[in-house]
């Protein structure tokens, strides 16, 4: 299922991914917590509930730690169409599902096993301390699961982006822009609303039900979310992206994306995108005192200058 050449030409593109990714586990928990540990024997333990929680919650490393992850999925599908490297691929002698399975269990590993390690050795370091008690107000499964969740979800989104996009940069940018697009799209939708003096108050609760499906919020293991979304979303990702890697028409590598029949889709959708962003950012620079009338004008002018900009480089991406 998963020979042994596909691993060594996945270990030699994705390598120092994989150690970076690595450092920032290590740093994240079990260095994290011997500085915390040093911190506490000189200026005692304030809240306990929430220091041992914010200790093995999210911080800026787990955001370089998302970062790292879809550029893991870059090296890992989208960095082979930047090159004749893909059709080489193609040519060997292995399934397409052989190919992904491979690249898939690869990447996943170097995920899971650096991070349950330095979980696993930042839990180590505050048990043998004198501050072991600490650990009964810590949910250890929620804690290691809940990121775990997240990043698998993440991951898997990151490759389903790789097979959809026909190279290594608008793998990684498009994935960036999927990550946020719930939480975006409602938040633009909720400034036109309120520009034009509608009831925004039903897009504000949208967007509230939507936190279970904001990934990045995943890592910080101190909110109340719930496991069964990510592992849902995880699976059918994985599923999405294996299906369309099987069919992915290998004459479109190097281009922005690997489909042509969803041309049509991003040409309507990153203009209008664009447009909402640029009438939301006109509209906010205008002074309260203005009035509705002046904010109105200033969105809509915003909203015409975004969308003529973004169709122009729509249209040079899709021709890309």
């Amino acid at each position: 299922m998963f020979p042994k050449a596909l691993w060594m030409k996945e270990w030699k593109h994705a390598k120092m991914v994989c150690f970076a990714l690595f450092v920032i586990y290590l740093i994240n928990y079990p260095i994290a917590a011997t500085f915390m540990i040093d911190s506490w024997k000189y200026s005692g333990v304030g809240n306990e509930s929430f220091e041992i929680q914010n200790l093995f919650s999210g911080n800026v490393f787990s955001v370089f730690s998302i970062g790292l992850i879809i550029l893991l999925a870059g090296f890992l599908i989208g960095i082979e169409k930047n090159s004749k490297r893909h059709d080489f691929m193609m040519a060997l002698p292995f399934s397409r599902t052989q190919q992904f399975l491979t690249k898939y269990a690869f990447g996943f590993l170097s995920i899971i096993i650096p991070y349950s390690i330095s979980f696993a050795l930042g839990y180590f370091v505050i048990v043998q301390s004198d501050f072991s008690y600490l650990l009964d107000y810590l949910n250890t499964f929620e804690s290691f699961f809940t990121t775990l969740l997240g990043y698998f979800v993440i991951y898997s989104l990151a490759m389903l982006i790789g097979t959809i996009s026909g190279e290594i940069k608008s793998q990684v940018v498009l994935t960036i822009i999927f990550l946020f697009l719930p939480q975006g799209l409602l938040m633009l939708l909720s400034v036109f609303a309120d520009t034009h003096g509608f009831d925004a108050n039903r897009l504000f609760e949208l967007e509230f039900i939507t936190k279970d499906i904001f990934w990045v919020m995943y890592v910080n293991t101190m909110m109340d979310f719930s496991l069964m979304y990510p592992l849902i979303f995880g699976i059918l990702f994985t599923l999405l992206a294996w299906f369309s890697f099987k069919h992915t028409p290998s004459e479109h590598s190097g281009e922005f994306l690997m489909f042509p029949n969803l041309h049509p889709v991003f040409a309507l959708g990153i203009p209008i995108c664009g447009a909402l962003v640029g009438g939301m950012f006109l509209s906010v620079i205008v002074p309260y005192h203005s009035g509705d009338g002046v904010k109105m004008i200033a969105y809509w002018l915003g909203f015409l200058i975004a969308i003529f900009f973004t169709w122009k480089i729509t249209k040079r991406l899709l021709r890309w």
